[in-house]
């Protein structure tokens, strides 16, 4: 089960978000060097949060119908809100500032309230998929670009204990997992707000977290490819899907899908929007109905609609690609799946690896919605502009998909070798391709699925260190979020001495918790050792 799926609800509102930004600038990451390159918001403190975050609607049974009144349920009208207070609360974080394409949020609690009763849970971390850089016109890039974060909430807390008067409350303590996936979009760099739409529903164990295991429509289907693109600028963007046979329904979340006349505002017109599918030819076509894309639908469901759909029709989808067409301003197919249905994902877009470390990630593999087995699963190192290829091996294990359609690929670390601006940047970026078994660049578009890996540097082990030992690593943090010296500042060795139990305390959290500092979860294994041993040793 996943967020598409029923009882579910959909949320809008805004999000605001405040991310330093010195720290996407390589050359800043040396103390001595001058000018400092500032950008738009040198003194972020990388904090996420909801702001007027309503629940829409709700679809509460298998007949699909969107609710909106808080008479078909309570839960309906609620807020949705991020909890803790701004110095704990979720953080904002980019992987490396020349890979500020997968940010990630850590720490994130959600509650959902209304009328005395209260759900609060707990978001595995979340990373920016789909991200499509063309949702709207404007000279901003942030501002005209949009994409997804998708992830499950361990349900903490309900209150009262008993019976909710909500259908989906009583729904989700019975799945004690809750899976969420949101849409930011609209963001203004100047008031550090955007808009957000999102849907909720109960979560399933066995599936994956990060994204719908399912079916998928692009429009860079329509064409041959090369490969999974980073970035989106295409006309529409990604649209996840799933066929539910029980309820003779095809669930489409157009989301993050349909462009807009201007950030936040109006759609733009496609005339008719419609789902279709064309079974064995000479046959024509069949129409599966019309999609209201409207700004105000939108933020009713989120873009998350419904097809009805026959028998027969579902027959044909289980080996025939899923189109949607639009007729202004002329009749032309926007977004379709692969021609063979193929889809190639992993659980996780974005590693961090010490030296000596290895981690594997899951690969799931399906045809037009079901498990792709014993299928030859290809792995490659694209360099690009990066300048080293040692620090990093990796192999998928058993090189295909077993009988489920699922396979791994793990990944293990060495030291890099300070390899980017003269180890002033920590180490080392590797982008690695998965692809559908074929050794080429196939017509048929099965080539998908990537992750980005980032290897830190070595850093020497020291018996007794002193404050010359990490003095480097303070004074470049101080230099990269200069908000944070306003909690300690950390230029000063007697100044962090007196705060040297706190730090430790933040250090140890999990890096999970939104507590854990540094806020970027950039600061490699060994530099964290020798700051923790230095501390034990009364930061001499």
């Amino acid at each position: 089960m996943s967020y598409l799926d029923i009882p579910r609800i959909h949320f809008a509102g805004r999000f605001f978000t405040d991310p330093s930004t010195i720290n996407n600038d390589g050359n800043n990451y040396n103390p001595a060097r001058s000018p400092l390159a500032l950008q738009w918001n040198p003194s972020g403190w990388g904090t996420f949060k909801f702001e007027n975050c309503v629940v829409k609607s709700a679809v509460l049974d298998a007949s699909g119908a969107v609710k909106t009144a808080a008479a078909d349920d309570p839960i309906i009208g609620a807020t949705v809100e991020i909890g803790d207070t701004m110095s704990f609360g979720p953080k904002l974080v980019d992987l490396d500032p020349e890979w500020q394409s997968s940010s990630q949020i850590y720490g994130l609690k959600l509650s959902i309230k209304f009328a005395g009763e209260e759900w609060i849970g707990t978001m595995e971390t979340a990373t920016l998929r789909d991200l499509w850089l063309a949702r709207a016109p404007h000279a901003q890039v942030m501002t005209r670009s949009s994409g997804t974060f998708q992830s499950v909430i361990n349900t903490v807390s309900f209150t009262p204990v008993g019976p909710s008067t909500s259908a989906v409350f009583n729904a989700w303590k019975v799945a004690g997992l809750v899976s969420i996936r949101f849409v930011t979009y609209a963001y203004d760099i100047v008031s550090h707000y955007g808009k957000v739409v999102g849907t909720l529903g109960p979560g399933n164990p066995a599936e994956p977290r990060a994204f719908l295991n399912a079916r998928r429509l692009e429009s860079n289907n329509l064409a041959p490819t090369r490969g999974p693109r980073i970035y989106n600028s295409t006309l529409f963007g990604p649209a996840p899907f799933k066929v539910d046979e029980a309820r003779k329904r095809v669930v489409i979340d157009l989301g993050n899908a349909i462009p807009e006349t201007s950030p936040g505002g109006p759609r733009v017109n496609l005339g008719t929007l419609k789902g279709r599918v064309t079974p064995s030819p000479p046959a024509s076509p069949e129409d599966l109905g019309a999609i209201d894309y409207s700004q105000a639908r939108y933020e009713t469901t989120a873009g998350v609609e419904e097809l009805t759909v026959t028998a027969a029709q579902i027959a044909i989808l289980k080996s025939k690609p899923l189109e949607l067409w639009a007729d202004q301003p002329f009749v032309r197919t926007i977004l379709s799946e692969r021609p063979r249905g193929s889809n190639l994902e992993v659980a996780e877009t974005t590693v961090r690896l010490n030296p000596g470390e290895s981690k594997t990630v899951d690969i799931f593999a399906t045809r037009f919605g079901r498990p792709e087995p014993l299928l030859n699963i290809n792995a490659r190192l694209t360099l690009g502009g990066l300048r080293n290829s040692t620090g990093l091996t990796f192999t998928v294990v058993g090189g295909r998909t077993d009988a489920t359609g699922r396979a791994q690929i793990k990944f293990t670390g060495s030291d890099p070798g300070k390899a980017r601006l003269g180890g002033d940047l920590d180490g080392q970026l590797y982008l690695v391709e998965l692809d559908w078994g074929i050794a080429s660049p196939p017509a048929a578009n099965d080539w998908r699925a990537r992750i980005v890996v980032k290897v830190y540097d070595t850093r020497a082990a020291v018996a007794s260190p002193k404050w010359a030992d990490v003095q480097d690593i303070f004074a470049q943090y101080a230099r990269l979020y200069p908000a944070m010296n306003t909690l300690v500042d950390f230029l000063s060795h007697s100044k962090v001495q007196n705060a040297k139990d706190r730090i430790r305390t933040t250090m140890t959290y999990p890096e999970s918790d939104a507590r854990f500092m540094p806020v970027t979860r950039d600061l490699s294994r060994d530099k964290r050792d020798l700051i923790l041993r230095w501390i034990a040793a009364g930061a001499p």
